[in-house]
């Protein structure tokens, strides 16, 4: 089967306007605009302030990014040891941003949703919010999102 439906369902990346665009980024933005409009939604349905949910949001996007390349850069640790155990590798400020890429140049889906989940609720304590109505619309929301990631990804 994967040999006849392989190549036909396949677009991991198309060329626009002379940038190659992959398709993971395409739907990830997809489904961030789509959650984020439906939290807000039903943020306003609960009562809840929608700027409020949409800070939230923001802020744990911001979590998202970077636990996802941390964690990512923890599944690299053999590569970090390799160059802590010989800096000779590393011949300029150029080259050591080129590792520093290929280390934390990916993302992972738990440390994203780690860094997501801790950020949203450090800011929520420090605005003093209610944390339970404002996870109650974020859960179904991060499933939406990966949804549309892990579709993507296919």
């Amino acid at each position: 089967m994967q040999n006849f439906f392989g190549d036909f369902f396949m677009f991991p990346s198309f060329i626009l306007f002379g940038k190659e665009i992959g398709t993971y980024t395409i739907m990830a933005i997809i489904g961030a605009l789509l959650a984020g409009w439906l939290a807000c939604r039903a943020a306003k349905r609960r009562g809840l302030d929608e700027n409020d949910m949409l800070v939230t949001l923001l802020i744990a996007a911001i979590g998202v990014f970077i636990g996802s390349h941390l964690l990512y850069g923890l599944t690299n640790l053999p590569v970090i040891i390799a160059l802590i155990r010989s800096p000779g590798q590393v011949k300029s400020l150029s080259h050591l941003f080129q590792w520093i890429f290929y280390i934390f140049g990916g993302g992972v889906f738990y440390g994203g949703l780690l860094g997501g989940l801790s950020a949203g609720t450090i800011y929520l304590r420090r605005k003093k919010l209610p944390l339970g109505p404002f996870s109650d619309i974020a859960a179904p929301v991060i499933a939406l999102f990966h949804c549309f990631g892990r579709i993507g990804c296919f």
